[in-house]
């Protein structure tokens, strides 16, 4: 929470050069890192991410206390110092002044070549989440990256296709860490773009293949692996993929066909039960009128039944 609020609109953005003042404390009050005057860069793993974050919503002069669980501050493993460690799962709380920052370029105030070296430094950066297993902050950072090379009205025609092949890198970056989180829409939706811009990427026919194996669709994933086999018909991935396809397709279809049979064995069944159920109803009917019906439940005139005279 604010505890000195300030006017104005103005917050550090990513990358911006900051200067904080800042005291960590455990569940019990005891302190352990303070600092009187740090200067970081945000967004840049130099702090904790959930000081980061605070820090990022704050503005010049305000101060803050945030209570920061431990899955944004040092996680299961803590942090071992000299007076005072933070012991693994601990909550922290931080109390927070900033003293001063200044932004990093947006990306409407950069030329051609900044654009495209702040995209490469967002990749780099997606890739070392990535390398660490932290898919959610990777696909962040290739978003970012692609951000920078939306627009290319200021770009040469070498640049423009440079910046085709970086938004292509990031988008199957972004597959990969989709496949590898079960989130297997998201991932074809990147193989979609940048199939549009290379209907021949490999990279992209086979992650959009896995993903339509994992949901199923069985046809579509083949005919992503077949166009990449006639693309590069020794790519040992696609081949490997295809065998799998297969033997699943197999299964799939055996299953289906004893549904089918289970469903036509229980139809008959219904069949055999309602002819039969219809031959002994006349039956028991001819007895009935043989014995005069004389029960007396039974309305035709065969029996007598009816309004009497």
């Amino acid at each position: 929470k604010v505890v000195v609020e300030q006017e104005g609109y103005q917050k550090p953005n990513e990358g911006a050069a900051v200067k904080i003042k800042f005291v960590g404390k455990l569940a019990d009050g005891r302190i352990f890192a303070q600092n009187d005057c740090l200067e970081y860069v945000t967004d840049d793993e130099q702090v904790i991410r959930g000081l980061d974050k605070v820090v990022m919503e704050m503005k010049k002069g305000e101060k803050a206390v945030a209570t920061i669980p431990p899955e944004h501050a040092f996680g299961s493993g803590g942090l071992e110092g000299t007076d005072i460690s933070v012991p693994g799962g601990a909550t922290v709380t931080y109390e927070v002044e900033l003293l001063d920052f200044e932004n990093a370029k947006e990306s409407y105030e950069m030329d051609a070549a900044e654009m495209m070296a702040a995209a490469l430094k967002f990749k780099e950066k997606g890739n070392h989440h990535f390398k660490r297993q932290n898919y959610e902050v990777a696909v962040a950072k290739y978003g970012k990256a692609v951000k920078y090379l939306e627009s290319d009205q200021k770009y040469t025609e070498d640049e423009k296709r440079a910046a085709k092949k970086v938004k292509m890198a990031c988008w199957n970056n972004e597959a990969q860490c989709g496949l590898k989180t079960q989130q297997f829409g998201a991932a074809k939706k990147c193989c979609d773009k940048v199939l549009e811009l290379d209907s021949q990427n490999l990279k992209a026919l086979y992650r959009r293949a896995q993903s339509y194996i994992a949901t199923r669709d069985y046809l579509e994933a083949s005919q992503d692996l077949k166009n990449a086999l006639l693309i590069d018909p020794e790519c040992r991935e696609a081949k490997l993929e295809m065998k799998r396809l297969l033997k699943l397709q197999a299964a799939y279809n055996n299953k289906q066909k004893k549904a089918y049979a289970n469903m036509f064995e229980r139809m008959r069944t219904v069949e055999v039960e309602g002819s039969a159920g219809e031959k002994k109803a006349p039956e028991e009917a001819k007895a009935a009128a043989a014995a005069g019906c004389t029960s007396g439940c039974c309305a035709s005139e065969t029996c007598g039944g009816g309004n009497e005279a």
